[in-house]
């Protein structure tokens, strides 16, 4: 399980970063940003794990950590974005 949040904290991290980058030059509605880090971070995981292992055996237990640990990502990923998105319009205002 704790490499499936290592996993899931490193593409959840990438997949923000690149999908702010994209806002930035581009206006997304707002469908966009949460579908492409469910596209994104399972990939993202699957490169960690290529990149990380020699003998990569292709089976279940592989598909099953991408796919675990790439909705964990993108829940990161998404819920990051709102949270910074709720910081930039301020406290709410008291009465």
């Amino acid at each position: 399980m704790d490499n499936i949040l290592i996993l899931a904290a490193a593409a959840g991290a990438i997949a923000k970063t690149l999908i702010d980058v994209c806002r930035i030059g581009y206006e997304m509605p707002k469908w966009l940003p949460p579908t492409l880090s469910l596209v994104l971070s399972p990939i993202l995981v699957f490169l960690f794990l290529l990149s990380t292992t020699t003998n990569l055996v292709y089976a279940w237990p592989l598909l099953a950590t991408c796919l675990l640990a790439g909705i964990v990502a993108a829940g990161y990923s998404v819920g990051a974005t709102e949270i910074a998105r709720r910081g930039d319009k301020g406290p709410p205002p008291t009465e």
